[in-house]
């Protein structure tokens, strides 16, 4: 394998790695809830550190990895859990993780 082969090739397994960090912390940040046992600047600081990774890089979310988020979002706590997982284990796999525009 050449450099240039190795380099394109690192380059895309961190993008895609990075697609699917903002993806976690979008599914997070939308699964957050203020609560009486954790103090309100502690939900608010970890809202704020979850919306900086989303936006890390000065990039919007796609439509692509909204879409993944949601339907990840409407699944949790339903009777899906294996389709779930399977979505999860589907978008971290390489061949088929979201492309980033």
């Amino acid at each position: 394998m050449s450099t240039t082969e190795a380099w394109l090739l690192l380059k895309k397994r961190t993008q895609q790695d990075g697609i699917f960090a903002k993806l976690n912390s979008m599914h997070v940040a939308l699964c957050t809830k203020f609560s009486h046992n954790t103090p309100t600047i502690d939900t608010l600081r970890e809202l704020k550190n979850l919306l900086a990774s989303i936006y890390k890089g000065g990039k919007a979310p796609t439509r692509e990895e909204w879409s993944i988020v949601l339907m990840l979002n409407a699944l949790e706590d339903s009777d899906y859990d294996p389709l779930c997982a399977h979505l999860i284990a589907q978008f971290q796999n390489a061949r088929t993780a979201p492309s980033q525009k």
